[in-house]
């Protein structure tokens, strides 16, 4: 695995114009002469690798070109890699971006989406580019809704291809955008660094669906100091590099990334490509993967036990709505609920599907999940039996719970993240330095005047003894005396006690 290289490929690092151009018109020139050229297909599982990196899993892409001829009938895929070759030449040479999806339905006359994607992603490959650099930049599809003082700053690049203009990159392109605080906000692409400002959230959460946007954000206490990403299915590259430079901000350093998604194969490959990256585009997976995400349900459990959690809220609104029943009537009529959610919940299971199994295998091939115990678990259980539910059948028991149970689980993972400080000492202010001064001369004082008594009261022999005591034993008990005293000194606040004021006083005046 050593002796492997993999591509790496960032869009904020590029070719100038003239050299782009120049290399993708080297692959028709080298066809023409040669009949063959070499060509770095479209990412694929065969040509990528999931590498461990400490205790994180992230797939890289293997970087291997293969050769590829052209017979006297030229084939479809050349023919694909052509047509979408003069467009992205085009927009580059007239610095005109495209969006991805019309350029795959301008294509799409000899040619499906797919295969647009396909021959532009495989062009880019080839040159050693990233293929936004091309000047054809996709859609996103993920939000952020960011809470009350809390603002993120982004550095958004306008223009790609006026950025990628010359031999480096122009930072007039470049524009200051800012998330404002208690807002939803689309997350855009093209946005090269980002700065988090405000309160530190105590917990930044990740859901699949936008539909459920509504429930999650009422979060009980935590609404205020939660930042909630939506990715809208299977997260945009735009989402996934935003949530990756957003677990990079060092003001996020301890602040858990918390997935939520649905109990199913597809739920799980949307966690798998957020946090160790897609093959599909391995080559930039180093910009794109959250390695600190952290799955944590639900379960199968936790959809069972949702009627029997949801009893007391039940129990609150059957009393407001039959203020005179009695506590019989109400667990009776409380009882019967219970059972009717149960069995509710028992229909929201389904079983594994063809596709599930498939997608089973790939996970256990590539070897991720065993970083992954729990969810390992809930998968080999959702192939025994029926176990798949959505996210949104949370909400069967009661339209809140699913934000109860996500606040619930926030709390108890934050709490578990808690890790006890050790107390720290007195600051030793200026005054307090005096009070201890003034402290430890009272106990030596208070020391002598007992000594004295004793010394008064005792007979004369026991006197001259003690008269003649050394002088480096007072000396130690002092500093014993002087020890305790800082050991065991109150607060700044605590001023001296009576009976230290009137041994003061005896002292002085003997």
């Amino acid at each position: 695995m050593g002796s492997l290289t993999y591509l790496e490929l960032d869009w904020r690092v590029c070719l100038s114009r003239r050299e782009r151009i120049e290399r993708l018109d080297q692959i028709w020139h080298d066809l023409a002469n040669n009949k063959s050229v070499q060509v770095r297909p479209s990412s694929g599982r065969q040509k990528c690798e999931l590498v461990k990196q400490g205790q994180d899993f992230i797939m890289l892409r293997r970087d291997a070109k293969v050769k590829r001829n052209v017979t006297a009938i030229v084939p479809a895929s050349w023919q694909r890699l052509f047509a979408v070759h003069k467009r992205v030449t085009n927009n580059i040479a007239k610095s005109q971006e495209t969006m991805q999806r019309f350029m795959q339905y301008q294509e799409a006359v000899d040619m499906t989406p797919a295969q647009a994607r396909n021959a532009l992603h495989e062009l880019a490959l080839t040159i050693g580019v990233h293929e936004w650099t091309l000047g054809v930049i996709p859609q996103s599809s993920g939000d952020v809704f960011l809470p009350k003082r809390m603002n993120i700053k982004c550095v958004q690049i306008t223009d790609i291809l006026g950025y990628h203009r010359g031999d480096q990159p122009d930072p007039s392109f470049e524009k200051i955008v800012t998330l404002t605080q208690a807002m939803e906000h689309r997350i855009k692409p093209l946005i090269k660094s980002l700065k988090f400002e405000g309160r530190v959230p105590t917990a930044v959460i990740v859901v699949e669906h936008r539909n459920l946007k509504k429930g999650v954000r009422c979060l009980g206490e935590n609404q205020e100091e939660i930042v909630l990403i939506m990715t809208g299915g299977y997260p945009s590259t735009a989402t996934r590099e935003f949530l990756h430079m957003l677990a990079k901000d060092k003001r996020l350093a301890r602040a858990p990334f918390l997935y939520f998604g649905d109990h199913d194969f597809q739920g799980v490959d949307i966690y798998k490509v957020l946090k160790t990256g897609s093959a599909q585009q391995a080559e930039s997976n180093r910009t794109m993967v959250c390695p600190r995400l952290q799955w944590v349900g639900p379960t199968r459990q936790d959809l069972i036990d949702s009627p029997k959690k949801g009893l007391e809220s039940q129990r609150k609104q059957y009393k407001a709505g039959h203020p005179r029943a009695s506590d019989k009537d109400v667990d009776t009529a409380l009882q019967r609920w219970k059972a009717d959610k149960a069995q509710k919940v028992q229909r929201k299971f389904q079983a594994a599907t063809t596709t599930d199994r498939r997608l089973m295998k790939s996970f256990e091939k590539s070897g991720w999940l065993t970083a992954e115990p729990e969810m390992a678990a809930e998968l080999e259980e959702m192939l025994a039996k029926n176990s798949k539910f959505r996210l949104a059948d949370m909400t069967e028991v009661n339209p809140d719970y699913l934000s109860v149970f996500i606040d619930a689980k926030v709390a108890d993972f934050c709490t578990q993240r808690q890790k006890p400080r050790a107390p720290l000492g007195p600051i030793l202010t200026p005054e307090r330095q005096e009070w201890l001064a003034a402290q430890s001369q009272s106990q030596g004082r208070s020391s002598s005047l007992e000594t004295l008594r004793a010394s008064t009261s005792a007979p004369l022999g026991q006197q001259s003894a003690a008269k003649k005591a050394p002088a480096e034993s007072k000396k130690a008990n002092l500093a014993k005396e002087t020890s305790q005293v800082s050991a065991s000194a109150p607060s700044d606040e605590q001023a001296l006690s009576k009976e230290d004021l009137e041994a003061l006083m005896a002292v002085h005046m003997l």
